[in-house]
């Protein structure tokens, strides 16, 4: 099967076990959302970072802390287990909120 059939294959088992999971994932992004991590409060990215790191290393990657420059600290992970030279994805988001703490 080619790398587009796998991805295809791979995509179309997690929409057919995503059901089975959906209050898990409700409760995981209230969770995130819960958190307080205003941009103009330095650390306050760090519970969420936390919370993020361990749900990484439970999937299996490896986790590091990477410093910022003028904001806070970035996270940065690889799966432990990837075979040298296969596809790759990159997640750029954010771990701040624009509301005031309270």
């Amino acid at each position: 099967m080619s790398n587009n059939g796998e991805a295809a294959a791979r995509a179309q088992a997690l929409l057919e076990d995503s059901p089975a999971h959906q209050e898990e994932m409700v409760d995981y992004l209230v969770a995130l959302a819960r958190i307080e991590s205003p941009t103009d409060v330095p650390g306050s990215q760090a519970a969420v970072q936390a919370l993020l790191s361990k749900s990484l290393r439970s999937l299996g990657f490896e986790v590091r802390t990477v410093g910022g420059r003028g904001c806070d600290d970035h996270l940065w992970a690889v799966p432990v287990h990837r075979a040298h030279g296969a596809p790759a994805q990159l997640l750029i988001g954010h771990t701040d909120t624009v509301w005031p703490m309270g």
